[in-house]
């Protein structure tokens, strides 16, 4: 019933949840207090998805937004990419470094489908200095390994990333 549902939600237990929304979307996780909570998958109707950590209803923590023509692996804070993070795009190339409310912001490492990168401090997609990014490439990488990682505990798709 209702009542033992919002019972639970005080208690601030987690429990996994699959519910459908009006605008198309789905997500199904775990679940607390009356919003996304823990771990789980939010399908949007476009065919986007988030695949990782929530905290009051956004993807907050470790992730992975997949959407048409690429996706990013890394770390998010109220549902934007903030922190560590590899931006991947088809065709186009990579960007591994520092995110900042979902924008490319701070050192890191763009790498093109014909091998060769530039590196530096970026603000969006313009180079503002030119330095060594490889340290913050590094550590994305190493938050992409870990967000693949806790994808793999409960959720079979990591295999496309």
């Amino acid at each position: 019933s209702m009542e033992e549902s919002d019972e639970e939600d005080v208690l601030d237990s987690r429990r996994w949840k699959g519910i459908s929304y009006t605008d198309g979307s789905m997500y199904e996780g775990e679940w607390a207090a009356g919003q996304k909570a823990g771990r789980g998958v939010l399908a949007l109707a476009n065919g986007a998805k988030f695949i990782g950590e929530f905290q009051e209803g956004l993807p907050s923590g470790l992730g992975c937004h997949l959407f048409h023509g690429g996706y990013y692996l890394g770390q998010f804070r109220a549902g934007a990419y903030d922190g560590f993070g590899v931006y991947t795009r088809t065709g186009l190339g990579e960007f591994a470094g520092v995110f900042r409310d979902g924008n490319i912001d701070g050192p890191g490492v763009v790498s093109y489908p014909d091998g060769s990168r530039d590196e530096g401090v970026w603000a969006g997609l313009s180079l503002v200095r030119q330095c060594d990014g490889a340290t913050a490439q590094s550590a994305a990488y190493d938050t992409r390994d870990k967000a693949r990682a806790l994808i793999a505990t409960f959720c079979g798709t990591e295999d496309a990333l």
